[in-house]
């Protein structure tokens, strides 16, 4: 029950790294979870593969320095795929910072 308790005060980013195709590079793609989605412009975001760091890597700079995002509390891990835990109060007020801070 404790864990139903903690899941609902966060939110989550899935990261999933996509190997190349005939016709794409190596890419990495940022899933924000359903509740998430709303505070954001983007339903799924797939970034091109950034040789000079690793993909774990590359995705939080992305979620943090682009999205404004703070950094996330727990990191879930397999082997093509990372969930990045944030806690939800902190990322309630940069949203609405940020929304605030648009119609100025």
């Amino acid at each position: 029950m404790k864990e139903d308790i903690r899941v609902s005060s966060c939110y989550a980013i899935t990261i999933k790294y996509l190997p190349p195709t005939n016709t794409k590079g190596t890419r990495v793609k940022l899933i924000p979870n359903d509740h998430l989605k709303l505070g954001l412009d983007f339903k799924t975001l797939t970034l091109p593969k950034d040789n000079s760091t690793d993909s774990f890597k590359q995705a939080i700079n992305y979620v943090v320095k682009v999205l404004g995002m703070p950094l996330p509390k727990y990191n879930l891990s397999t082997t093509d795929t990372d969930i990045l835990i944030f806690d939800k109060t902190e990322v309630n007020n940069i949203f609405y910072f940020n929304k605030e801070s648009v119609g100025k």
